[in-house]
């Protein structure tokens, strides 16, 4: 069995202070994200093309960056839903160098006044995506 402190997180706060993630991402399901990065800031759009959302309409996309890592938020508006993507940024070297961004997901569903005594424990999912920067 692994000893905790084979885990702990380094103290350092970043290995990539020069990062920008600025650019287009798409991920393996050909949802594509556009970024705007200001500082530690993220904003942009997301255009989906699973679920329930018009795979055409582009929604509103908000995040924070910290060193290579990254949170960003997406608010599917009338559907109910809202997914939190967070993960950090590295580089693949299978041939040519590509940035990538490894995430975990969360998508959490509004669940009717009259259910969620019994349905709230079906409001999430949880998945995970790659995002390839394609510009």
């Amino acid at each position: 069995m692994a000893k905790w402190n084979q885990w702990q997180l380094s103290s350092a706060p970043t290995d990539k202070p020069d990062l920008d993630l600025t650019g287009t991402w798409r991920n393996e399901l050909g949802s594509v994200m556009s970024l705007r990065q200001s500082g530690d800031k993220l904003e942009g759009t997301y255009t989906t093309k699973v679920g329930a959302a018009d795979h055409d309409r582009h929604f509103k996309l908000r995040g924070v960056v910290n060193g290579d890592l990254v949170s960003f938020s997406v608010s599917w508006e009338d559907i109910g839903s809202i997914t939190t993507w967070a993960g950090q940024h590295a580089l693949s070297h299978n041939g040519a160098e590509q940035d990538l961004i490894k995430t975990t997901w969360v998508l959490v569903k509004n669940v009717g006044e009259d259910l969620e005594p019994q349905g709230l424990w079906a409001q999430s999912l949880v998945g995970q995506d790659v995002f390839r920067k394609i510009t």
